[in-house]
């Protein structure tokens, strides 16, 4: 596994222990440009070495032939690329190739307590309206 992203937008690694990633065996690039992103994911999945990277976009885009060569480097590979992005739900996905996608919205509710909605918004393989919610803590100091 291989989380790309921007160094302002790094993985709060508490936050991944309770997924039990082995975080030794993952690599983490963080490009000095955000427009290094999506060749630093295709350069990984063309290794085949990674049978899954996380793109952390931001609220940056993709061009569509670079997403289409991601596929095609996915397909080839059995691999898996799943893209993180900030827009609204309303938006467009980031490009007609996304299988699925899904929106989170975090709201407080209490002095550092929180609820994360999850909601389905595209599925390819069947229906796509779900929703799941967690009430959660926030780290101890942040606003």
């Amino acid at each position: 596994m291989a989380w790309v992203g921007c160094s302002s937008l790094r993985p709060f690694v508490p936050d991944l222990l309770p997924w039990q990633l082995d975080l030794d065996a993952m690599a983490f690039l963080f490009p000095p440009r955000r427009e290094q992103l999506g060749r630093a994911a295709d350069v990984l999945l063309a290794s085949g070495a990674f049978g899954g990277v996380l793109l952390d976009l931001g609220r940056q885009g993709l061009p569509l032939p670079l997403l289409t060569r991601l596929a095609a480097r996915c397909a080839r590979h059995e691999s898996c690329l799943i893209v993180l992005s900030e827009k609204p739900d309303d938006s467009p996905s980031v490009g007609v190739g996304i299988s699925w996608r899904s929106g989170v919205h975090r709201e407080r509710i209490g002095p550092n307590v929180f609820v994360l909605r999850w909601q389905g918004l595209k599925d390819r393989q069947g229906p796509a309206r779900w929703a799941w919610h967690q009430s959660c803590r926030g780290v101890p100091g942040c606003p």
